[in-house]
């Protein structure tokens, strides 16, 4: 599941919220603590495990929440590939 796209829609706040509590709501989601963006921002760090796949390794989607709105500020997925890399 790519959890930032549900983050990024344009939706109303008490909507953004109940998609939010959505994803608090998954067993795989990881609340882990107020971090800075790269451009200085604080915001909630949200990792979201992915489900087993035939790519090796998965790492989480790692999400970025301004905690005041819970707009996403910054978002990314890795997966590692069949080299190692990541893109």
């Amino acid at each position: 599941m790519d959890a930032a796209r549900f983050t990024r829609l344009p939706l109303r706040p008490d909507r953004r919220a109940m998609v939010l509590r959505f994803l608090a709501g998954l067993p795989a989601t990881d609340a882990r603590g107020v971090v800075r963006d790269p451009e200085g921002r604080p915001g909630l760090e949200v990792a979201i495990e992915p489900k087993a796949s035939r790519v090796e390794e998965p790492q989480p989607n790692v999400l970025l929440l301004d905690q005041g709105t819970g707009e996403p500020l910054t978002a990314a997925a890795y997966a590692t590939t069949t080299a190692g890399d990541r893109p």
